[in-house]
């Protein structure tokens, strides 16, 4: 529900030509809590005890709504010129557009590809190349550590290049690099190094693409329909989670880890092409003339 309303409501709270710079500082503070807050989670319950780390976590969650309340600014009232209201709006204005189509097919197809290769890349790590635990938990953070890199530098190739080839850079980062993992070499530390080393590469692309889909999107979609275009977003692309990972442990028991994960690669890099149909969004004001 946060995630949602916050999607609408930030066209509204800073100006157009500010949508950029606000999606790179949501998604650079995002990133940067997931990095951290495992870590400090840990260092909470080591000094405070288990119990007191979680009255820790939910005093956090009020400070975040003090902070939103106090964030206040006017909003047009949403309104729908939909017969049928709510979700089917929000499908209705991906279908009309083939931007929407394109991003919201290429990353339903990441998100049930990268579950393929994510509960795969577990036991090919842990099982078969000797990494700990802790060490597979390193190296996954050097992804989070990428993302909050590409975002807070997307926006500099964006003004140089345009926004949509610099999604389709960052997309072409975060689902080509992948494909080293079923071949990276060594055990142990070795490999811990270099899967963090992929995983940083990918999390880049990742991190940038996040901050262009999200400004090109917010632009697209009326203003009216934002909340319930979002939720059909998520709902596609989220939707698909369950079935990757399904899919995922079928593959790992039917063909090994190995080649599930580089099956679930294959099919990252494979989501990108649907998207190189924003290769023409290059200002801010594409969008919005395409919108309108």
């Amino acid at each position: 529900m946060f995630d949602i309303a916050s999607f609408a409501y930030l066209p509204d709270f800073v100006a157009e030509q500010d949508l950029p710079a606000a999606n790179r500082a949501l998604q650079g503070s995002s990133t940067a809590a997931q990095v951290g807050g495992p870590g400090l989670a840990g260092l909470l319950v080591q000094l405070l005890g288990p119990a007191i780390a979680l009255l820790v976590d939910a005093i956090s969650y009020l400070a975040s709504a003090v902070g939103i309340a106090a964030a206040r600014r006017a909003e047009a009232a949403p309104h729908s010129t939909d017969e049928r209201p709510g979700l089917w709006e929000g499908v209705r204005q991906i279908k009309v557009s083939p931007f929407l189509r394109s991003l919201t097919l290429g990353v339903a197809i990441y998100n049930a590809a990268a579950q393929i290769m994510v509960v795969n890349l577990v036991i090919l790590a842990v099982k078969e190349r000797g990494l700990s635990p802790g060490g597979y938990g390193i190296a996954l953070s050097a992804g989070g550590v990428g993302a909050f890199v590409g975002a807070m530098i997307a926006l500099r190739p964006a003004k140089r290049f345009g926004y949509g080839p610099t999604l389709l850079g960052s997309i072409t980062l975060s689902t080509g690099v992948p494909l080293a993992l079923a071949f990276l070499p060594g055990r142990g530390l070795e490999y811990g190094v270099l899967l963090g080393l992929v995983q940083f590469g990918a999390g880049i692309g990742l991190g940038g693409a996040n901050v262009m889909s999200v400004t090109i999107r917010q632009l697209l979609i009326p203003r009216s329909s934002l909340a319930r275009s979002n939720g059909a977003y998520r709902t596609f692309t989220f939707g698909v989670l369950p079935v990757g990972a399904a899919l995922g442990g079928v593959l790992g028991s039917a063909f090994g880890p190995t080649a599930a994960v580089a099956i679930g690669t294959i099919g990252m890099a494979l989501s990108a092409l649907p998207m190189f149909v924003v290769r023409e969004v290059r200002t801010l004001a594409t969008p919005v003339a395409i919108a309108a």
